[in-house]
């Protein structure tokens, strides 16, 4: 079944490409002061003073490979985003578990569902409302194939 994305999926969505603007950005810095560095100890002909016209043509292509990195990350997720579509498909749930988890001093729940001989750690409300055996509806990004949210049904048989 297919259904149009909210507010919330599209967020979602966006924070998956939070990592590729750092990742970009980094390369586009390091790209740049590596490509200026070595053209000056290596090709430059007047090693006095640093050519400003080469550093420009080696920045501005950094800058085109970053740009092209960082769509090439992200082309699967932002075609989600302006496809506005979210896929659901029904599965059972086999088992539920809450497990501690020890972490220094700190001591955390993380409630897990077992669907499809997969763990998937969801929020301690749905937790709550599902039982062994009940239905639930996940909903996926079609292209990116990732998992917005967990829902139960209102059917279960």
């Amino acid at each position: 079944m297919h259904r149009s994305l909210s507010t919330q999926d599209i967020k979602d969505l966006r924070n998956q490409c939070s990592m590729s603007y750092l990742i970009s950005t980094i390369l586009f810095i390091f790209g740049t002061i590596t490509g200026v560095t070595i053209y000056e100890l290596y090709f430059d002909s007047k090693p006095q003073a640093i050519n400003f016209q080469i550093a420009v043509i080696i920045g501005l292509a950094v800058l085109f490979l970053s740009v092209i990195l960082f769509f090439g990350l992200n082309w699967k997720y932002y075609s989600d985003i302006l496809n506005s579509e979210k896929i659901q498909t029904i599965k059972t749930l086999q088992n539920k578990d809450i497990i501690t988890d020890y972490y220094k001093t700190t001591v955390t729940l993380k409630y897990v569902f077992t669907v499809d001989n997969v763990n998937l750690t969801v929020n301690k409300d749905l937790f709550d409302s599902c039982d062994i055996g009940d239905k639930l509806i996940f909903n996926y990004a079609p292209k990116s194939k990732f998992l917005l949210s967990i829902e139960k049904s209102g059917k279960n048989s």
